[in-house]
């Protein structure tokens, strides 16, 4: 068995507490968390965040209103956003997803994680645990990523991995028969954070609004291939 862990090639965790604004990543990230805040419906009391990485939608989950859980396999990422979890009073959970017992809630997050595991249906049926019945859960996962263009070759044992530790491609076909084919009722499909939409604001210095988030819809109608996620957002039947 291989136990090379390809220490300095992925999974390294991005702090966009400390990122530079003016980049295309932080823009990429902040476009991403405002626009899957939109698609969260109202009246939800609690909200579990799985794979909340350090911490920055979780905290805007928390300002909206909501009691939030966050879930992270990586202590460090929990650390990143102590102070503002204790200001928030947001309940920070370190451990493996399917080790993990809930209370049901009333909706689920999940974003930038689906891609990096092995048994993606398994992780499907075990979040749905976490739902009450007709409880929300909202989806986001790299779209249609071209997975052999990222791949890069480990110094210490050889084997050719994606940069990022992304396992799957999903293109939104795929993706929907999965959701459905796991019990979770399709509401709402949205490509969000068009490539050209995050150059564009980043060369010109243009701050995430209302207005940047509308425009990028519309980037996303028109260059479809150039939208860097799906966002899906589903219902636990009743």
């Amino acid at each position: 068995m291989n136990t090379c862990l390809h220490l300095g090639i992925q999974g390294q965790p991005y702090n966009i507490w400390k990122a530079d604004p003016n980049t295309r990543r932080y823009r990429n990230e902040l476009l991403r968390y405002f626009q899957l805040l939109r698609m969260i419906p109202k009246g939800i009391s609690q909200i579990l965040d799985i794979g909340c990485g350090t911490g920055y939608m979780s905290v805007l989950l928390a300002k909206a209103g909501m009691k939030v859980i966050a879930l992270d396999i990586r202590k460090e990422n929990l650390a990143c956003f102590e102070a503002m979890a204790k200001t928030y009073k947001i309940r920070q959970v370190h451990g493996d997803l399917f080790q993990m017992h809930f209370p049901p809630v009333d909706a689920l997050l999940c974003q930038e994680v689906l891609e990096h595991i092995e048994d993606v249906e398994k992780a499907l049926h075990k979040m749905k645990e976490f739902l009450r019945p007709g409880a929300w859960a909202l989806f986001c996962v790299p779209y249609q990523e071209n997975l052999d263009a990222k791949q890069v070759q480990c110094p210490q044992c050889g084997q050719w991995i994606h940069k990022n530790g992304h396992l799957h491609s999903f293109t939104e076909s795929t993706f929907s028969a999965l959701l459905k084919s796991t019990g979770y009722r399709i509401q709402q499909v949205q490509k969000i954070v068009n490539k050209r939409t995050v150059k564009w604001t980043t060369q010109f210095h243009i701050p995430i609004h209302h207005g940047v988030l509308w425009f990028d819809q519309i980037v996303n109608a028109c260059f479809p291939h150039k939208s860097a996620y799906l966002a899906v957002l589903t219902q636990k039947p009743k």
